[in-house]
């Protein structure tokens, strides 16, 4: 008989555990989208630096889920070869403040950005996150 209640108890416990655990999930699939995301803002200024040539960070927001692409870009014949492509969350957005008709941040070979602003990445829910990029190429997470 106690060990029936205990294991009711246990049961209990374990089921409580386990919907706080998947409260928190969508927190820290934003947070460590948001962290991917500006790890490969500073990848592309970095490349764009050591190798003396515009590098971009490339949102394809008319895919489902969101594609990001880090891309050097040619001087010459402003060709654009993709160095990685990735998919992120299924129900995250991206969206740039102040507005660009192309979802894309370029790096010149100084690693200065070619624009400089917010960018907003979200869930499906209200949750959400801003990367920061100044004008000199300083990016955080505000």
């Amino acid at each position: 008989m106690e060990l029936v209640i205990v294991v009711g108890i246990i049961t209990i416990l374990t089921a409580v555990t386990i919907i706080s655990v998947r409260s928190f999930s969508p927190y820290f699939q934003l947070n460590n989208s948001t962290k991917l995301i500006l790890s490969k803002l500073r990848q592309a200024q970095e490349e764009a630096i050591a190798i003396q040539a515009r590098h971009s960070l490339f949102f394809d927001t008319s895919k489902t889920p969101l594609v990001y692409q880090l891309i050097k870009i040619n001087d010459l014949d402003e060709s654009r070869t993709p160095i990685e492509t990735k998919e992120l969350a299924s129900n995250l957005t991206v969206d740039f403040n102040p507005e660009r008709a192309v979802k894309e941040v370029i790096f010149s070979s100084d690693g200065a950005p070619d624009w400089s602003g917010k960018i907003t990445i979200s869930l499906s829910t209200s949750n959400k996150k801003t990367i920061d990029v100044s004008p000199a190429g300083v990016m955080k997470i505000e």
